[in-house]
């Protein structure tokens, strides 16, 4: 969109060349000055977790858990304390 390179010698043919530096000038200083508000940074999104079943701690999904009969642990002592508590 715009007038283009064509229009600008009709713009300086209107105003004048003195009106058109002008109108150059007001405009960038006009867009320069437009109260920009930068965007808010985004929440940094939440790691996924899972939950030991025995101690209730949490550990991201990426470390390695153990699995027994639905049930999901951080490690083979709490497997064990679970299985010796007659699960």
């Amino acid at each position: 969109g715009g007038l283009g390179l064509r229009g600008a010698g009709f713009v300086a043919r209107e105003v004048g060349v003195d009106g058109a530096k002008k109108l150059l000038a007001d405009n960038a200083l006009r867009f320069l000055t437009f109260p920009w508000i930068p965007p808010a940074v985004p929440e940094p999104a939440a790691e996924r977790t899972w939950k030991c079943d025995w101690c209730d701690k949490r550990f991201p999904v990426s470390q390695e858990s153990f699995k027994k009969l639905g049930y999901e642990y951080c490690t083979m002592p709490c497997l064990s304390s679970h299985r010796k508590a007659d699960f």
